[in-house]
């Protein structure tokens, strides 16, 4: 997996939101909603940069990135992971996205201080985004039998 290579980055996402002023209260306002990235997704090595207008030195945190399940012909619906990644103010975090399902969509949180933001998200397209556990067995496996063939050739006279 080389992720230097631009070539296998996909934009998927790119939008400015503005939190809403709170009416008889200057200065305040309510939090940026969560955003529903609307692209299911299979890949799980993502990249997303959250970008305020303006920011105090002091901020690190821009948004908490989740993931969401759709559970097919139940009473579930959607699912959103309990596991999260948070994002960095003014940076491009490259996250693996913890594997629940084949498919899933993106939630993202912006933090509750913020007054606005422009969002981009992009996804890793390039080979060997991530091998399954199994794919990763049969890797190790395949290199045992290998290793075992070179001892035996070696332990025998």
């Amino acid at each position: 997996m080389d992720l230097s290579n631009g070539a296998d980055w996909l934009k998927i996402y790119d939008q400015f939101h503005v939190a809403q002023p709170i009416p008889n209260q200057p200065g305040r306002h309510y939090p940026i909603f969560p955003l529903v990235i609307p692209r299911v997704l299979d890949n799980y090595v993502v990249a997303i940069s959250c970008r305020p207008t303006l920011s105090k030195p002091t901020w690190r945190l821009a948004a908490k990135l989740y993931s969401l399940v759709d559970v097919n012909n139940s009473d579930i619906g959607t699912a959103k992971s309990n596991h999260y990644c948070l994002i960095s103010i003014n940076q491009v975090n490259i996250i693996k996205v913890k594997r629940l399902s084949t498919y899933y969509r993106l939630l993202v949180e912006p933090v509750r201080w913020l007054t606005d933001a422009h969002i981009e998200i992009w996804v890793y397209t390039g080979s060997d985004v991530i091998k399954s556990t199994d794919e990763s067995l049969a890797d190790i496996e395949s290199d045992l039998d290998r290793i075992e063939l070179k001892i035996d050739n070696y332990s025998t006279p």
